[in-house]
């Protein structure tokens, strides 16, 4: 799955929260476990995995882990330049003037 984030834009980050909350939920959902079950099984409070799992903020970083821990999950991004930077890049190195 591949996500499209820029820190500076609100709505992409509860996007991106959203997403990989539905991801947590699938992988709850799936193996058939009820929010208290998991709960036990992490040691996080309930309410915290639902409010992960429905992508609100204010989760621990940390919570988050847990639970992409338990169940056998890997998080793992990739920074690329954004295209506004890249652009930024080409333009300069275009006007660059030629040495003779």
């Amino acid at each position: 799955m591949n996500f499209d984030y820029n820190p500076q834009d609100i709505k992409r980050k509860r996007k991106l929260r959203r997403q990989l909350g539905f991801v947590l939920f699938r992988c709850r959902y799936y193996k058939n476990y009820s929010l208290q079950s998991v709960s036990r099984r992490t040691g996080l409070n309930p309410t915290i995995i639902d409010r992960i799992e429905l992508g609100k903020g204010n989760v621990q970083w940390s919570d988050f882990l847990t639970l992409i821990n338990f169940y056998g999950k890997v998080f793992s991004f990739e920074m690329e330049k954004s295209a506004n930077a890249i652009n930024q890049q080409d333009s300069l190195q275009n006007n660059k003037p030629e040495l003779a």
